[in-house]
This record gives C-alpha cells, structure tokens and sequence, in this order.
C-alpha cells in the first residue's frame, strides 16, 4: 500500500489550503520514500515514489538533480563503500568503551536533548498526549516536569533551548506550555529557575538558539523567514531574511530552520542546502552545500577555526564564521549528530558508525573511525569525564561511551 499511499498524500499536499495539513502530508510523503528505498534496496514502485517525492517540492530544482541522480545509480549500481581498513594509515579504527546506561522515562517518545559537562536536559511526549522534561546531572539526579500537550498530532516538533537562567520549551504554532519553576538545586551543576514558553516568544517562532544574553528566534511568518533577537525579555532587532536567501538561490526544501550562535551578535541560519550568517546587521548566504543542512553547530574555543559545522543529510561540512568559505568534513555519515569534546575534538556519529576529527583552518583531520552499535541518536553531547561522549535515543536511553586515548 505504500505507493497509493504517498500518491494520496502527495495529492493532499497539492491540494489543501491548511499550512499545518501541508507540512504533516509532505513529511509523511519523506518518510514513506524514505523508508520504502532505505538499504539501497529496490522498490517495485520506484518511479511512483520518486514522482511522489518531487510533487511535495515543487520548484525545487536541487531535489529534481538528485532524483535524477538516484535513479541513474539504480542504473549503473556505484561500487559499495567499505569502512576504512584498522591499518589504514590514513584514520586508525578504535572501539568505544560503554560507561553508564540511563533510562529517562519509558512512557516518552524522547525527541529534542541538549547537554554539557554539567548535565542534560531533554523532551519527550507520550501517548497519553503529555509532554515530559528532564533535567539530569551525570551522576543521575534527576528533575522532571510535566504538561499536558497542546499538540499531540505534531510528532516531534519542538523549542529546546537553555537561555541564562531559563530553559525555553515550546510548541511551534500552539499554545504556550505554563513556565513552571525549579528548585535551585546544587546537585543539578547548573541554575535553572523555569521551564516552559515565556510569554514574549512569537507564537510563529519554529526554532531558538541562544548566546549569552540574547536569545535569536526564527519566525516562519507565511512565506517569509525572519529572525528576530530578544535581550531581557525584548525584541531588539528584527529581520527578514527572505529576500537575502532568494538572492543566493536558496530553496527549504522540506528542511526545517535550524539556528546557531557565536558569543556576541553573529548568528547562523541552515536554510535547504544554504546558511545564512548575519554579523553586524550585514547578512551573507553560502554557496550550496550540497545536502539539506540538518543541523547547526558554533564552532568557538582555543586552536579552533572561528565558524560553524553543518550537519548535513549525508555528511557535514565546515563553514567559516562569514559562511563565504566551507570544507567538506565528511561525505558519507548518514543523518550524523555531533559535538565537541573538552579539547576540541569532533564526534560525528551516525546510525552505524562514528568519527573522531580535528578541524584546521582549511582541513578536517580524521583522526579514528569506530562502528556504532545500539539505537540511533536523537543528539549526542559531552559529559564531566574526558574523551567521553553521550548519546540520546529515542526510546529514552542515555549511554556514554569512552574513547580510547
């Protein structure tokens, strides 16, 4: 049933007039090619797929190639990547050591985790249309708060962010979550005094990002993107960023905004297969990445190049802080999550396999490839131990894991 089924919600997408109703039916179309095609496996009704997955993006020219280019490998099958060899002299392969293993709540489905050497935070929802928040330091005292969920329909589409002493937790497009307050407590490493959807937050706001003392939101008012900057609860700087990215030839995609920021007034926007750095009131987009830009990444700290990673659909890629030049880091992880280590290291990990790199000023050195085994990563994030890493499963799973020196 999977062909009729994406050519109903493709039709649908081409169809409706609700905003909301288009975006569930063109994931729901992604999800199902996705999965049909998963593995390199052959599908039956390729072609239908493929034309399902064209009509939810109409215009998109980049989406029109890569179909193109799928279905030429189909064609002419490319030789099977292998993994690099444990001699090779160009990345050694090493083996992860399990530490600990965390369950937050069986009950959740965990969707959006954010960490530091201090501890973790996290959000899930759960069946019975609750949302559930976390807060635990690496020692496993833990702190939860619940509510009741104001869009249950939605998956997993949510605002995470720490901002001074608040986290800021959000429904895209619905109603505020009540800020509730938290004990300072000391065993908890940070100083969190509420959770929830601070009432001057835009109801349209679809991602968040802090630096320091400003708190950069990105709007999706109709057709437009724009980036807004808040300082003390007020907006100090507004800006539509439409026009800029049209300029450069930059399409979403189907994508979702994603945001990151250096200390000071620099902030970065993946929009498609394009960033967007704004510096200074000056805004500059990237040339194409060439794979829609999942994630975001400030790149700050001594020995490392000033600038941003983007984590891509396949891959990520180093852009400088003006975004005008970039490197590729890596071309073949799948959905990779990443972080930085205490001495500047980058982890990228993806379903099956990770790497250990050092970013230059104009190179990424892979310094170890390892196998990943357990479930996927919904995020990854340091701990309070060195040359350790944490990753966060959907299900609810935190394990950490240790790379050998």
């Amino acid at each position: 049933m999977t062909v009729p089924l994406t050519g109903l919600l493709a039709s649908t997408f081409e169809k409706s007039v609700d905003a909301r109703l288009r975006h569930a039916a063109a994931n729901s179309v992604r999800l199902k090619v996705a999965t049909a095609l998963a593995g390199g496996r052959r599908h039956e009704g390729e072609t239908s797929l493929l034309r399902a997955l064209t009509r939810i993006a109409p215009g998109d020219r980049l989406l029109v190639r890569d179909v193109q280019h799928f279905r030429s490998l189909r064609e002419r099958p490319a030789p099977r990547a292998t993994a690099p060899s444990a001699d090779s002299s160009l990345v050694r392969r090493i083996a992860l050591t399990k530490r600990e293993e965390t369950l937050l709540d069986r009950a959740g489905r965990w969707t959006r985790a954010l960490g530091d050497s201090s501890g973790f935070f996290a959000v899930a929802y759960t069946a019975d249309r609750k949302i559930l928040y976390t807060r635990s330091n690496w020692s496993g005292v833990k702190y939860q708060l619940g509510w009741t969920d104001p869009a249950p329909d939605r998956s997993g589409l949510f605002i995470l962010q720490a901002y001074v002493t608040s986290v800021v937790l959000a429904r895209p497009f619905a109603a505020r979550l009540p800020l509730k307050p938290i004990p300072l407590v000391d065993a908890l490493g940070g100083i969190t005094s509420e959770v929830g959807t601070p009432m001057y937050l835009p109801e349209d706001a679809v991602e968040v990002t802090s630096s320091r003392f400003t708190l950069w939101v990105a709007r999706a008012v109709s057709d437009r993107v724009v980036l807004d900057a808040f300082e003390n609860q007020a907006l100090v700087s507004s800006t539509d960023v439409t026009d800029a990215l049209t300029a450069a030839g930059a399409t979403g995609g189907g994508t979702k905004l994603t945001l990151a920021a250096q200390i000071g007034s620099t902030v970065a926007l993946g929009y498609g297969q394009h960033v967007l750095v704004k510096s200074q009131g000056t805004l500059r987009v990237s040339s194409t990445l060439g794979g829609r830009v999942l994630g975001l990444m400030a790149v700050q700290g001594p020995g490392l190049p000033a600038g941003w990673v983007a984590l891509l659909e396949r891959g990520a890629a180093f852009l400088s802080l003006d975004g005008n030049v970039h490197f590729s880091i890596d071309d073949s992880l799948v959905t990779p999550r990443g972080c930085f280590l205490a001495d500047g290291r980058l982890i990228l990990v993806g379903p099956e396999e990770g790497l250990v790199i050092r970013l230059e000023l104009q190179r990424a050195v892979r310094l170890a490839w390892f196998p990943f085994s357990g479930e996927p990563c919904i995020a990854i994030s340091i701990t309070n131990e060195p040359d350790t890493f944490a990753g966060f499963a959907e299900s609810g799973v935190v394990r950490r894991w240790q790379i050998p020196v």
